[in-house]
């Protein structure tokens, strides 16, 4: 019997004056292979801009890291794809995923 419990949750404040941020946070859980993937996205400034370029980024990278791709194939896709601010050189939107599975007690990953 596996007692292991994972609990995610996030919080999110915008800015004064402001009813959109720039900061995604996707969770989904697959029961099928006991895997939760959970991607936070940080899009560039704050607004319906970062909102925007940080919701197809969390996006992307959400459903790729379902995908059997290795995530660091599915990351070069994102960052191939994904504008790039031509005044500062950077990406418009950073983004985290964390691939949680729990494997059954005689598995080793």
């Amino acid at each position: 019997m596996n007692d292991l419990f994972i609990d995610v949750d996030y919080a999110q404040i915008y800015k004064d004056g402001q009813k959109i941020g720039g900061d995604v946070f996707l969770l989904s859980r697959n029961p099928e292979n006991n895997q939760i993937v959970c991607t936070l996205s940080d899009g560039l400034g704050s607004g319906v801009k970062a909102n925007v370029l940080a919701s197809l980024t969390a996006r992307m990278a959400h459903k790729l890291s379902f995908s059997p791709m290795d995530l660091t194939h599915s990351a070069r896709i994102i960052m191939n794809t994904l504008p790039v601010c031509k005044e500062r050189k950077i990406s418009y939107a950073t983004f985290t995923i964390a691939d949680l599975r729990v494997l059954p007690s005689d598995q080793v990953a």
